[in-house]
């Protein structure tokens, strides 16, 4: 989880546009790391824009079909071991 959000983007740009703090102090107060409000600067004097967080989360949207949980099932009963070495023996 990050510790970052729009929020606190929001207001390190605030305290990095009044200038009264150094960049240390303003990650100190927002909980986040001197070198990620110096990334978030470099970003805005780079593009102009203050940067967002990507809120949509990637969705795998492939479904499982019913041979492939048959296979599974399958294999699971006859040789009784974990997920890591039964996709090993599935692949082969």
């Amino acid at each position: 989880m990050t510790t970052l959000n729009q929020r606190k983007i929001r207001l390190i740009m605030k305290e990095l546009e009044k200038g009264e703090m150094s960049i240390g102090q303003i990650a100190d107060m927002r909980g986040v790391t001197s070198r990620r409000v110096r990334q978030l600067r470099e970003y805005k004097d780079r593009t102009g824009n203050v940067f967002q967080l990507k809120t949509e989360r990637a969705v795998c949207h492939k479904g499982i079909t019913i041979d492939e949980i048959l296979t599974v099932s399958e294999a699971k009963e006859k040789y009784k071991v974990g997920s890591t070495i039964l996709e090993r023996i599935i692949d082969n």
